[in-house]
This record gives C-alpha cells, sequence and structure tokens, in this order.
C-alpha cells in the first residue's frame, strides 16, 4: 500500500508539473509542439481546388528570355498593363521599389555626367519615357494595384524620408477592454518600402511580413500591424480589399486579445496578436504559375486572367525569396501571399480557439492523473498497452479534429506526459519491488542462517560444545579461505562468495553427533575401538541427513559444501582419515578448511577427556601433521597466519567450564 502511494504521489506530481510547463512554455515544449503542428499540417493534406490567385513569376524562363532583375521600370508597367488588359480583379506586387530605376534615361544622363563627365541628348523621345518611374507611377494609378513594403520589427528603415503607405480603416468591436487597443497588434519600428513616386501613385499597399517561428519556419502570418499609431494590411489583405473593393475591416476582440477579422462577410480566425495560422495546401507551386515573359509576348489567353487576383513574385533561386514552411524548406513568398489568399476566399482556414488550448491543459492533467491510477494499480505490460492507446487516441484525435473541424490540438505534452509518466513510475515501482525483493532476500537468508544455526544447536542439545566453538570454527575457516585466495592452487575455487557459503555452512560439521548413542559421546575415558568405530558414523549420519534435504530441494550449492565438510572434515593428506580414508586432493576442499580449523579448536579447548592446551602447543602439532594429516600448502598458510587463529580464539571465548569428547583424533 504504501508503494502504490508513492507512485500515486509521484505520478500526481509529474502531472500537474507537466501541466505547468504548458502554461509557461519553455523553447523545448516550444520546438516540440511546432514540429508536431507540422506532422499534423502534413497528415491531414487535404487540398483544396476551389478560387486561387494566380501567380505571375519572375522565374529562371523570364530573366533568361529579358535579362536580369531588375528590369527597367517600363517593362514592369508593359507587365501590369497587360494583366490589367486580360480582366484582373486586382493586382499585388511582392517586390519592393526601393530605389529609383537607374535605367531610366534621365537618371542615365545625370550619371554619365557625373561620373565620366559626357553628356548626350535623346532626340525623338517624349518626355514622358525620359523616367521609366514615371511611366510605372502612371500605370499604377490607372489600376488596382497594391504594392508591397517591409515592416520591421526590431529596426529602422533604410529610407532617409517619410514613406508614404496606405493606412486600413479598421473598427474595433468586442470586449478587449483589459488589453489596450495599441498593443493588440505587432509594432513595427522601421519599415522599407517604395520610392516616392510610385507609392503616390499607388491606390493600395501591403507590408509583406509573414513572421516565422523561432525555428526559421513560418506558420502564421500577421493580418495587420502598427506603424507609428497607424494600422496598415498585409499585401495579402490589402490585395483582397482591392477585390473586394471594400474599405473597412472589423477587428473583433475578447478578453484575451483579438479574436477574428470580418472582410466582406467573412470571418477570419486569428491569434491574439492578429495571425492568420495558414493552412499551406501542399509544397511550392501548389498554386498555377504563369511565366512573365509569356504575359509579356502575349500567350496567355484571356480567360486564365479574367476576374482573378493576380500576385507578381519570383520562384527563381538567385533572388532569395524563398521559405520554410512545415511542408517545403524551399517555397516562394510570393506563394505565402497566395496561400493566405486562397485560404480567406475559400474559408479554409485553421484556428486554436480558447476551447482548444483548454483541452490541451485538462488533457495533460487529467490524462497524467489517470495513466498513473492505471500504472499503480495495473502491471507494467498492461499500462503500457494503456498508455500507448491513450497516446494513439490522442493522436488521431487530433487528426481528426484537424480534418472535420479545422482545429488545431496539439498532444504534444500530453502524449509526453504519458511517456514520462510510463518511465518513471515504471522505475519507481521497480525500485519498490526491488527495494521488497531485497528485503525479503535478507529475511530469507536471515531464516537461513538461523536454519543453519539451528541444525547446528541440534548437535549440541546431544553433544554440549558451545556455540563459541561453532562461531570459532566458522571465522577460522573464513580467515583462512581468505589468505589462500591469493594461492594460485586455490585462487579459482576460494572466491568471495565460496568463502561466504563456506562460513555459513561450517557449523553443521558435527550435525551427524545427534545418532552418537551417550554413552560414546559423553564418555569421559578413552573410547574401545568398536566405539571408536561407531563414532566415526556421525560423519555419515550428517551427510545423510543433508542428503535427504537435497533430494527434497535438489541440488544447490550450500547443501553441496555442506556435504563435503560434513562427510570429509575427519579425512586425512595420507588416506589414514575417515569414513572413505581419501587421500591428498581427493578430499574436497572445504573437507581440508575445515580439518585445521576444526584440530586447532579442538586443541586448544576443554573437553572431558582432557585439559586446553596452549596455542603455541597446538600451532606445533599442526606444523608436525603437515603431508600427513593436513594438506601442505593450506598448513603453509595456517603456519602465516596461526596468530589470526589466536585472535580468533580469544575473541570467541568458552562460556562453560566443561564441554563433551570432541570427534577429533590427533595422532
Amino acid at each position: 500500500m504504501k508503494e502504490r502511494l508513492h507512485v500515486l504521489t509521484t505520478g500526481i506530481i509529474i502531472s500537474i508539473l507537466f501541466a505547468c510547463l504548458y502554461i509557461y512554455k519553455p523553447t523545448f515544449l516550444i520546438f516540440l509542439e511546432n514540429k508536431t503542428y507540422d506532422t499534423l499540417l502534413r497528415s491531414t493534406l487535404q487540398k483544396n481546388d476551389l478560387t486561387s490567385p494566380i501567380i505571375v513569376d519572375l522565374d529562371e524562363k523570364s530573366l533568361n528570355q529579358l535579362g536580369q532583375w531588375p528590369w527597367p521600370r517600363y517593362r514592369v508597367a508593359s507587365l501590369l498593363n497587360k494583366i490589367q488588359e486580360l480582366g484582373a480583379s486586382s493586382v499585388g506586387l511582392d517586390i519592393i521599389f526601393a530605389e529609383a530605376d537607374q535605367t531610366s534615361p534621365r537618371l542615365l544622363q545625370s550619371s554619365m555626367m557625373q561620373e565620366l563627365s559626357i553628356g548626350f541628348q535623346y532626340h525623338g523621345l517624349p518626355d514622358e519615357f525620359k523616367d521609366n518611374d514615371v511611366l510605372l507611377a502612371t500605370t499604377l494609378a490607372k489600376g488596382t494595384y497594391s504594392l508591397g513594403y517591409k515592416l520591421l520589427i526590431d529596426q529602422n528603415g533604410n529610407n532617409n524620408e517619410p514613406c508614404l503607405i496606405h493606412p486600413q480603416n479598421v473598427i474595433f468591436v468586442g470586449t478587449a477592454d483589459s488589453v489596450p487597443k495599441e498593443k493588440l497588434l505587432f509594432d513595427s519600428q522601421g519599415i522599407v518600402c517604395n520610392i516616392k513616386t510610385l507609392a503616390q501613385a499607388s491606390q493600395s499597399s501591403g507590408f509583406l511580413n509573414a513572421l516565422p517561428d523561432i525555428d526559421g519556419v513560418i506558420r502564421r502570418s500577421p493580418l495587420l500591424m502598427r506603424h507609428k499609431g497607424e494600422v496598415y494590411p498585409s499585401l495579402s489583405l490589402s490585395t483582397l480589399i482591392q477585390a473586394f473593393n471594400k474599405q473597412e475591416v472589423l477587428i473583433n476582440t475578447n478578453s484575451t486579445g483579438i479574436e477574428s477579422l470580418r472582410i466582406n462577410g467573412i470571418e477570419i480566425p486569428t491569434d491574439a496578436y492578429g495571425n492568420l495560422l495558414i493552412n499551406y495546401q501542399g509544397k511550392s507551386r501548389t498554386f498555377e504559375y504563369i511565366s512573365a515573359v509569356d504575359i509579356l509576348n502575349n500567350n496567355v489567353p484571356k480567360e486564365k486572367i479574367n476576374n482573378r487576383i493576380v500576385l507578381i513574385g519570383t520562384s527563381a533561386s538567385g533572388l532569395n525569396d524563398l521559405r520554410v514552411t512545415p511542408l517545403d524548406a524551399e517555397f516562394p513568398g510570393v506563394e505565402i501571399q497566395a496561400t493566405i489568399i486562397n485560404n480567406i476566399l475559400n474559408k479554409a482556414f485553421l484556428s486554436r480557439p480558447f476551447s482548444a488550448i483548454t483541452f490541451e491543459f485538462l488533457s495533460i492533467l487529467g490524462w497524467g492523473i489517470v495513466s498513473t491510477i492505471l500504472l499503480a494499480y495495473s502491471r507494467a505490460g498492461w499500462s503500457l498497452i494503456l498508455l500507448a492507446t491513450i497516446s494513439t487516441g490522442m493522436w488521431y484525435g487530433a487528426k481528426w479534429m484537424l480534418l472535420h473541424w479545422s482545429i488545431i490540438a496539439l498532444p504534444t505534452l500530453t502524449i509526453l506526459t504519458q511517456f514520462v509518466n510510463f518511465s518513471l513510475l515504471t522505475f519507481l515501482k521497480y525500485w519498490e519491488e526491488e527495494k521488497k525483493v531485497k528485503q525479503q532476500t535478507e529475511a530469507l537468508v536471515h531464516a537461513q542462517n538461523v536454519t543453519i544455526r539451528g541444525l547446528a544447536s541440534l548437535a549440541e542439545t546431544r553433544d554440549p560444545e558451545t556455540g563459541s566453538h561453532i562461531l570459532r570454527t566458522q571465522h577460522y575457516i573464513k580467515a583462512l579461505g581468505k589468505y589462500l585466495h591469493r594461492h594460485p592452487k586455490f585462487k579459482q575455487f576460494l572466491s568471495d562468495d565460496t568463502i561466504d557459503k563456506l562460513f555459513k555452512m561450517a557449523p553443521l560439521h558435527d550435525i551427524g553427533k545427534v545418532g552418537v548413542p551417550d554413552r560414546i559421546l559423553l564418555k569421559p575415558g578413552k573410547l574401545t575401538t568398536e566405539e571408536f568405530e561407531e563414532m566415526k558414523l556421525h560423519t555419515v549420519y550428517g551427510y545423510q541427513t543433508i542428503q535427504a534435504i537435497e533430494d527434497d530441494l535438489g541440488p544447490n550449492p550450500f547443501l553441496l559444501f555442506a556435504k563435503q565438510i560434513i562427510h570429509s572434515h575427519q579425512e586425512k593428506w595420507d588416506g589414514s582419515g575417515y569414513p572413505q580414508g581419501l587421500k591428498g586432493e581427493e578430499i574436497p576442499i572445504p573437507g581440508r578448511l575445515m580439518a585445521i580449523a576444526d584440530v586447532y579448536d579442538a586443541l586448544i579447548s576443554r573437553r572431558v577427556y582432557k585439559e586446553p592446551m596452549p596455542h603455541e602447543k597446538a600451532v606445533e602439532i599442526i606444523s608436525q601433521g603437515r603431508g600427513t594429516h593436513f594438506d601442505p600448502d593450506m598448513t603453509d598458510a595456517f603456519m602465516e597466519i596461526h596468530e589470526t587463529f589466536n585472535l580468533i580464539a580469544q575473541q570467541f571465548t568458552e562460556q562453560e567450564p566443561h564441554a563433551s569428547r570432541s570427534t577429533v583424533t590427533v595422532e
């Protein structure tokens, strides 16, 4: 229950944390949401084949045939005249004429005189043809044209004199009383505009800005911006206003800012700053392009242009008017303007209403808590399936909303919350389970040790050797085993794990004494030959006891070491031991270790038939048994660390004045 409470508490905290992240929008989250937005657009792309503008393209073909850009303004005037003659309802120029035309005859005369001191005259050239900008201005004054210019958000423009641009008549309606009207739109600090001659002649103009997001991708575009206290339209909006012959735009506001714009009865949903989410219809060249040179060469039928909105721009790569959009990395800027006009004409809008934002917030919090409960009360496998189902459902739900309602609802943080919840809470559950398993393992090991001591105590009920004997022999084996671990002969066998197992099994070495009669076990005098033979059977009785346990439990390294210690600790290196008379390395290593430990402790301990022996005498006797009673290498190791044995013996001293017969025999 405690572990489940930890999971629930952690999951709820994570869900609240992600809900807060959604509100404060750190940069990494904005980046993820933008990429989710792009993926949604690509996966739900449905091109509408309704009314769209025509793009007259200053393309590679036009530049190859008529020369590099910029063209002489008389040629631009000719292009505009021909487009107007073909019946265009309005024409937007995605071009800025920021400097005077240097190919004008009047400017050429002046330049030649200033730079080369050469003067010349044009004979027979009418005055109106001496200035190309005047020619273009004359054309602009006669048609429904919109010039383009650029508003600068954070910098000043490059014009030395005030720009002539056309403000938009707007009417604010709604409830945005808490937000000053001058704060509702982006405010520009500077401008790059057309020369005065052209600006004065044009009846309309609009800014070309399409503001990229922080990753450089253009997903939205302002339809209105402020400059020096006035409101100005985008080129796409001003071109539409020319086509509709409408002069005013309604700005619908709410408590958070701008909600929508209304023009000619069309409601255009925007964000709080008047930005339109651009509903791209495909990659570049989705709309119909006509080469400018084909217009100039009269190769375009009137029905192609008649009553259509026309935008003039360029797709030529050398003119650097290519942008990055969610659907294409090289998208002509003029086609962005065309897409906006297409969206408005066909009411093909994308929107992110406040209800969608509220839904996203509640989804993060709600599904985060749901996933927490699932993870707390179900297994990881089922939780993963359910969370994957939730995430998949959120994704396809977002696609359905976009396809059927044109609403952008981003499941980014909801899915991310599910992923983080699953990862962290699963880790927490496994960590809690690991702690529980560790506690259970520790309890099991403790029970195992208690069981071993219990079995050893069972033998003590027959043979009242103290528990100190058991503790001493355990530590003797551990000390000797650790020292021999460095010996090449024993290094591989005597690992830390093996030494730990031998330490735990050592107390069982004399468990077979329970099968020896008291008249032998407790006899104070010397045993007869028959009695000694019966005494020897304690190794067999102990072995059979452990073997019976192993038959029930199956093979186990603990039980294997226990059998080897019990059965072979009375064997001798020369083969004179019992019960099998094993010789040399036939004797298992655990039995050889136990032999030295058991004999040493028997020599220094009090028994019913003898007094304790000094440490030095015991060391001498074991040394004399090298190669006869004991493994020579183990004897040498004992001789190196016998003082450690003495310290162990002093640490675990006898508490009882008398003890029974030892099964150890030393000749």
